[in-house]
């Protein structure tokens, strides 16, 4: 009998760690991978786990866009295998883009006082990351700042660099020159420079900036007619003597309104100059939301009207129980406007105050807040004493008492010529589903026409702040800096009550107004060309 013996599967391991041996630990979109399909007389069969990014040539064709991908290569020879694991890296566009919006994050893309923290690596990869500056005498390429004294426009271009892949991207922001605090020293001096030297004549263009320092400059008149645009003086048709008001802005600890006495000379223009320029004008300026002006009044919903004379069911009295706003003396209206300041109506209103209400709920509309004053006035146990005489909102305005009741509303208890005994208040809202640039400029349309009923100006404007300064209200106005923005909307509004409204002016635009009249939003509309018309004469050809 012979004997046989069956034999034993050749080891493979030490081919098939050659076939692996130059797998690399990272593999980048469009590198191949240096893989033997025989060594040493052997077939070698390579697969990958995830195929669909390799093409026949074990070239990296396609990569994850947002992560990186492990991979797992298996190398075979018969039934013998072996597994070599790499990351396939992202794509490289998306991949700095990445790390671009980490680097910028670290950037301030407005003004810069300070050095800059520049990033210079990312997650602890293998990535390079440099900075060159436009201007490294006053940013230097590690991003510290060397003091200058104006302003200058600054760009970093960053630089990324990884396995011979590059890319860059630019950054730009403001270095601020010195320091906002002595700009509106400067910018004081320079206002006060020009009232002493400048003949203030029909059209003289007022300061809106300090040259090579920035800050913006608003100027308003007593006279609403006089500045309406914040910096082109017009002559009254008769002279007289006015305050000039002009609003100087850094930052909230870089502010400050100055006040000008002057006289004006009566101008030469005609009205009809007048009216034929504000129109024009005014329809040219930019702003997402335009008003055609033509001599709208504001319509005032008296539905909820509450008769503090006559009416007997009242039983809750939110106001001060007078038939009438008592009397200012002089020494007070020298104190709180202008020494030899008159009182310009019989009905002793001496202020238009300005609150917004702080309810932004849906819903929380003028016809809502009316309602609830009438009910409060006519509830016995009211817990509520605040009130006030007008709610606006973006579609309507109501009106609560009537302009000679003084309401409870200014905190300032009962002072003489203060905001409760003498001022009209009026309440803004602010509700979420209502539109408050459309509410301010109706809110500005019910201002005019009360100052022109009252025969007041701009000085006789005041916030609820201004009786009660712990209180931040109007909160958004003041908050983002409005006021001067909302007088010169108060103006216009004036104008446009106390000049066209003689004359016939028509707009022929196809453009839709907002629910009030005459407003347009350009937000979601194109300002189309149209034409003007006053009197049926056509004044411009657009």
């Amino acid at each position: 009998m012979t004997s046989c013996s069956l034999g034993k599967e050749e080891d493979y391991s030490p081919i098939l760690d050659a076939a692996l041996s130059n797998v690399p630990t990272i593999l980048y979109e469009g590198e191949t991978l240096e893989l033997q399909s025989q060594i040493e007389g052997q077939n070698v069969k390579y697969t990958f786990n995830k195929p669909e990014y390799f093409d026949d040539s074990f070239k990296a064709v396609k990569t994850n866009n947002s992560k990186n991908e492990q991979i797992v290569l298996t190398a075979s020879i018969g039934k013998q295998t072996k597994e070599a694991t790499f990351t396939l890296h992202q794509t490289m566009a998306d991949y700095f883009e990445r790390v671009f919006d980490n680097v910028g994050s670290y950037i301030p893309s407005g003004v810069v006082a300070n050095n800059i923290d520049l990033k210079t690596s990312y997650a602890k990869e293998d990535i390079t990351i440099t900075y060159v500056s436009n201007h490294p005498e006053y940013v230097t390429n590690d991003g510290q700042r060397i003091n200058h004294e104006y302003d200058e426009d600054i760009c970093l271009t960053c630089t990324l660099s990884q396995h011979g892949f590059t890319a860059t991207k630019d950054y730009t922001f403001i270095s601020r020159g010195i320091d906002y605090e002595t700009r509106l020293d400067k910018a004081i001096d320079l206002i006060y420079d020009f009232m002493s030297t400048v003949e203030l004549d029909e059209g003289t263009k007022l300061p809106t900036t300090l040259p090579n320092y920035g800050g913006r400059f608003r100027w308003v008149c007593e006279d609403p007619s006089l500045i309406y645009d914040y910096e082109t003086l017009h002559l009254p048709f008769e002279a007289k003597d006015v305050y000039l008001m002009v609003e100087l802005f850094y930052t909230a600890n870089a502010y400050k309104v100055l006040k000008y006495h002057v006289s004006l000379n009566a101008t030469t223009k005609t009205e009809l100059e007048y009216v034929t320029e504000f129109v024009e004008t005014t329809s040219k300026m930019g702003s997402d939301y335009l008003i055609l002006y033509q001599g709208l009044a504001p319509v005032i919903n008296t539905d909820y009207l509450i008769d503090t004379k006559n009416d007997d069911t009242i039983v809750h009295k939110p106001y001060y129980d007078y038939a009438a706003r008592p009397a200012i003396s002089q020494s007070c209206l020298d104190r709180r406007v202008y020494e030899g300041y008159t009182l310009p109506n019989t009905d002793n209103v001496l202020w238009i105050v300005t609150h917004e209400t702080g309810m932004s709920y849906a819903g929380d509309d003028a016809l809502l807040l009316a309602k609830s004053q009438d009910q409060n006035a006519h509830y016995k146990d009211a817990g509520r004493d605040a009130s006030w005489n007008y709610t606006v909102d973006d579609h309507s305005i109501y009106i609560s008492y009537d302009d000679t009741v003084a309401c409870w509303h200014a905190t300032d208890g009962r002072s003489e010529g203060g905001g409760n005994y003498n001022g009209i208040g009026i309440e803004l809202c602010v509700n979420a589903d209502g539109n408050f640039e459309v509410a301010m400029r109706n809110d500005a349309r019910l201002m005019a026409y009360l100052l022109l009923k009252h025969n007041l100006g701009i000085l006789n404007m005041k916030q609820h702040h201004d009786f009660y300064e712990p209180k931040d209200c109007p909160y958004n106005i003041r908050r983002n800096v409005r006021w001067f923005e909302y007088l010169s909307m108060i103006s216009k509004e004036y104008i446009s009550q106390k000049y066209l409204s003689k004359y016939e002016i028509t707009y022929d635009t196809t453009m839709t107004s907002t629910p009030i009249e005459g407003i347009y939003n350009l937000t979601n509309q194109q300002l189309d060309q149209f034409n003007i018309y006053i009197d049926g004469t056509l004044i411009n050809n657009n």
